[in-house]
């Protein structure tokens, strides 16, 4: 396991086990995470806004497979890095966008607007250009009921923190009619922009193919990338800390060298 990848790692661990010792507001507390729910059927009257404002029932959208990403917009640490991977399995997938599939990507913010998704919108699905038809990728907002209520039979559940949320990266793919199918997650990440987010076309193109078969795929995902507001707690310390062991070493070293020299040059003195 690299250094980064561990880093990665050990930063939403530590952050979950401190949320486990936080004290309790109210009846119960405050959870971040996911419990998948494969077959589930998505309530059939959620509605969203599109990204001119129009309100519209989201089952509308599924008459046939679809990828949904929830995100949040004003986010600056993995959710562009998912919608950004979002856009390259576009190009990898050997499936027709609008035509054999969707991609909904839904704010979870409900103090996310139109504008902001409009903005995503000419962000992330304008750059694929005539590859990817319009209606092929919708960038919604809707009410905190809604998105409570859709949440929450997803078993998707984030938490607001400071200025952003904590919450898991995760595609759910819906059958026609508004089913879960599966729930894939990342094959490769890391946090920077230098290591984006990938999806393995591969297996999503097998989601969507079973999707539209009706079949229920019962697999969790192996593990689960958090994104976080700001730097995971541990991550700036871990990096610190390998910054200042790697000058010891480099230190211990330089005086192993030297060391060594001088003996050298004893022993050809003497």
């Amino acid at each position: 396991m690299t250094e980064a990848r561990f880093a990665n790692t050990l930063g939403p661990r530590v952050l979950l086990i401190l949320l486990a010792f936080l004290p309790l507001h109210g009846a119960d507390r405050p959870t971040v995470g996911l419990i998948p729910n494969p077959g589930v059927e998505i309530p059939a009257d959620i509605r969203c806004l599109n990204e001119r404002g129009e309100e519209f029932p989201l089952r509308a959208l599924l008459d046939r497979p679809a990828i949904l990403s929830l995100v949040y917009y004003r986010c600056e640490h993995i959710c562009p890095q998912v919608l950004v991977g979002l856009g390259r399995l576009v190009s990898d997938l050997d499936l027709q966008p609008a035509k054999d599939y969707r991609l909904i990507t839904l704010s979870f913010d409900a103090d996310d607007t139109p504008a902001a998704a409009a903005s995503a919108r000419k962000n992330y699905s304008a750059p694929l250009g005539p590859a990817l038809p319009d209606a092929a990728w919708t960038f919604a907002t809707a009410s905190e009921d809604n998105i409570s209520r859709l949440t929450k039979t997803l078993g998707f559940s984030f938490e607001k923190h400071g200025h952003g949320f904590i919450h898991p990266a995760i595609l759910v793919v819906l059958m026609p009619g508004g089913r879960v199918s599966r729930y894939v997650d990342v094959s490769r990440y890391n946090y920077g922009v230098a290591y984006p987010v990938n999806f393995p076309p591969v297996e999503m193109k097998q989601a969507l193919l079973e999707a539209g078969q009706g079949r229920v795929s019962p697999a969790a995902p192996a593990s689960l990338l958090f994104c976080f507001p700001s730097e995971p707690p541990g991550q700036a310390r871990f990096f610190r800390l390998t910054a200042i062991m790697g000058w010891i070493t480099l230190v211990l070293l330089a005086c192993l060298f030297i060391f060594l020299s001088a003996a050298r040059k004893r022993a050809k003195e003497e």
